[in-house]
């Protein structure tokens, strides 16, 4: 997990499962956006562990994608 606005690793999971990355972000209420990937399951992971949270493509696959 890295925080995109400080530019620094916040957490380093154990494994990329949907389990782990939902209970990261349900520790954090906090957070507001998730970047993320195509990948439908890290979708299901920040719908499920931060729903208060807006979800945007990361720059990366947002300019591979164009």
């Amino acid at each position: 997990m890295v925080d995109l606005e400080r530019r620094t690793v916040v957490d380093v999971l154990d494994d990329r499962s949907v389990e782990s990355a939902k209970a990261w972000l349900q520790e954090r209420p906090a957070i507001e956006v998730v970047s993320r990937d195509r990948c439908g399951l890290y979708a299901r992971a920040a719908r499920e562990g931060a729903a208060q949270a807006r979800q945007v493509a990361d720059r990366f696959h947002l300019v591979q994608n164009l």
